[in-house]
């Protein structure tokens, strides 16, 4: 799921339930070139610097921020952080990632 398909009053407790491992993960200047377009060769594509910057940012918010990661897919999933660490699979982390990466509304928290 993505932020922008979350409604009604769920969005406050959305929003109040990521903002700390949101802002938790944004201290840290790796995990934050992620979001950066900055430094890209003008020889690139978009998705390709997304894809170079992903190698590096990805795996350091996955292992550094796990528990972070885990409440924030948890929260926008509408599940409690046990229940979606007990069954979390790589296929399903990984399209979770992908999706929270690459959603607008997600990257707006990051700018």
């Amino acid at each position: 799921m993505k932020l922008s398909e979350i409604k009604g009053e769920r969005v406050f407790d959305v929003l109040a339930d990521i903002i700390t491992p949101v802002a938790t993960i944004a201290k840290d200047n790796d995990a934050m070139k992620l979001f950066s377009a900055e430094g890209r060769p003008e020889d690139m594509s978009a998705w390709d610097w997304f894809v170079e910057r992903a190698t590096v940012a990805i795996p350091v918010i996955l292992k550094t921020y796990r528990s972070e990661i885990c409440q924030i897919m948890a929260t926008i999933n509408d599940v409690p952080v046990d229940e979606y660490i007990n069954e979390i699979t790589v296929p399903k982390l990984l399209k979770d990632t992908i999706e929270l990466v690459t959603d607008s509304e997600f990257i707006s928290f990051f700018s």
